[in-house]
């Protein structure tokens, strides 16, 4: 049931002519504006370099991302950012306990002032600690239902919930909270990352 996000919001359309960003979509059906290459593929270049720099708190690049996905919000909406109003906006906790994402919740607050929705950019945490995807943690939806929450102090039946992270590999953590959202009774949930990871060209080891 929840291999997928189901879709039940925003599916406007527009005709007018796209000349801001514009998401792709993850075989799961989660929103992404970029390709991402990790390090380790000769494709690494300055497009995931930036999405790097955004985990580090380069401020100048989250202030790009932010914009970035508020257009494509936009355009996605078919200019009528109405359709947002009133949305909460939530973030995919770090995968250490009780910690969030600065960059991703400085985005948040982009988005909530610039398209009138709420912030509730911490209303999602880690109750423990999940091993990192990259040193072999397990990847399944179930282990980040297991230790993931919905604080109670955050009331979301019946709401229309933006969920952003910043990069997704497998989509397995977004899909985690999607379930978990949609158990407390969120009316719909769409999923916005920046970087949807790739495989590439690996490096010549010699080079490295």
């Amino acid at each position: 049931m929840y291999n997928k996000l189901h879709w039940q919001i925003w599916d406007c359309k527009t005709t007018e002519k796209r000349t801001f960003m514009n998401f792709k979509k993850t075989p799961k059906g989660i929103n992404y504006l970029y390709d991402y290459y990790p390090k380790r593929y000769e494709e690494h270049g300055e497009i995931s370099r930036a999405i790097l720099r955004f985990k580090d708190g380069n401020e100048a690049e989250i202030e790009r991302f932010a914009n970035e996905i508020k257009e494509a919000l936009i355009l996605k909406a078919g200019n009528d950012i109405s359709v947002y109003e009133g949305a909460k906006v939530l973030t995919v906790p770090s995968h250490l306990h009780g910690e969030w994402s600065d960059s991703l919740r400085m985005v948040a607050r982009t988005i909530c002032k610039e398209l009138h929705m709420i912030n509730y950019s911490r209303a999602l945490v880690r109750t423990t600690n999940h091993e990192k995807l990259s040193l072999g943690g397990d990847r399944s939806i179930e282990s980040h239902v297991r230790t993931i929450e919905l604080k109670k102090s955050f009331d979301i039946k019946g709401q229309r919930i933006l969920l952003l992270d910043d990069i997704t590999t497998t989509g397995n953590s977004i899909l985690a909270c999607a379930r978990i959202l949609n158990m407390a009774g969120a009316s719909g949930v769409e999923a916005v990352v920046i970087g949807q990871t790739m495989q590439g060209t690996p490096r010549n080891r010699e080079m490295n």
